[in-house]
């Protein structure tokens, strides 16, 4: 159960990361 909810967790996360990177490269561009 742990594992899985810290995976989820860590998915979240690289898809915020993901999302700023793409928003700043659309701000930079």
């Amino acid at each position: 159960m742990m594992m899985v909810m810290m995976m989820v967790v860590m998915m979240m996360v690289m898809m915020m990361m993901m999302m700023i990177v793409m928003m700043m490269l659309v701000i930079g561009c």
